[in-house]
Order: structure tokens, then sequence, then C-alpha cells
């Protein structure tokens, strides 16, 4: 499977694991809509999105959005990174808190 390592960033948010190319729970060549998506509690419930084997790990469809061209970590990781780590946040309170991470 397309496993990368995490990088050390992202490890003390949280982050277990990273899959490319598809979904961790469905298996390389899978597909979603989202470019990525974050295995983390549903907030206000005890249920997971994916698998709660899986929890702490973000999919990404193309690996080419892991980082700028720069040779950053993208905002899209850093954005499933805040799912990971504040798990009630909404997505404009992650994206905000995404932002400042790139910058860094």
């Amino acid at each position: 499977m397309p496993r990368i390592p995490v990088p050390s960033e992202l490890k003390q948010y949280g982050v277990k694991g990273i899959f490319i190319g598809g979904c961790i729970v469905r298996g390389e060549g899978s597909s979603f809509r989202a470019k990525a998506h974050a295995h983390s509690i549903i907030p206000g419930t005890r249920n997971y999105h994916g698998s709660g084997e899986f929890l702490g790990w973000i999919c990404i469809r193309s690996i080419k959005r892991l980082y700028t061209s720069s040779g950053k970590l993208s905002q899209l990781l850093w954005h499933e990174t805040a799912h990971i780590w504040r798990r009630s946040w909404t997505e404009k309170q992650c994206d905000r808190w995404a932002r400042q991470q790139q910058r860094r």
C-alpha cells in the first residue's frame, strides 16, 4: 500500500499515518470526492470518519498535494491535520489554522 512516513511536524498533532492514492480503508485506487480526508471522530458523536482502526490517518488522492513547490507541507495537509487535532473545529477554523501553519 502507498503509505508514507508521517512528517515530524505532524506527529505532535496526532497524525498516525498518510495514505496516498485512495482511502486507507478501501485501498489503493479507491476514489472519493475531496482532494483529501482525515479519519477522525465526528464532532459531537463517538462515531468515526472511516474506520476506528485508522483513526488519525490522512488519505490524499495525489502525492503532488503533499508539498508546495517550495518544499513546505501543503495547506491541504495542514487542514486535514487540524481535523484530527481539533475535532470540534469548523472547516473555516481548520482553514485558518492551516494557513498559519504553512506560513511558518
